[in-house]
């Protein structure tokens, strides 16, 4: 989990955000603007996360890390790693 899993989330659902953009396709004023999209609750990871495993029925296993790290991991995928 990058840095404690503390970064907050807003997750939308994708039906929301085609309609938002289907309404904005629509409206002539909305011509060159910029919308921010997100649902109505603000999670961290952490807890988005634990939501999930308690629907699965299944305990992960975090590590924590920091960015730096993690960034190490996606951008090297194959390279010698130790945590």
């Amino acid at each position: 989990m990058v840095e404690g899993g503390n970064c907050i989330r807003q997750p939308v659902l994708d039906y929301d955000v085609c309609l938002a953009v289907h309404n904005m396709l629509q409206l002539e004023e909305s011509k060159g603007s910029i919308y921010e999209l997100g649902g109505p609750h603000n999670y961290t990871l952490k807890e988005l996360m634990e939501y999930i495993a308690n629907i699965l029925n299944h305990r992960p296993k975090y590590i924590n890390m920091t960015y730096d790290d993690c960034m190490k991991i996606v951008y090297a995928p194959n390279a010698y790693f130790e945590v």
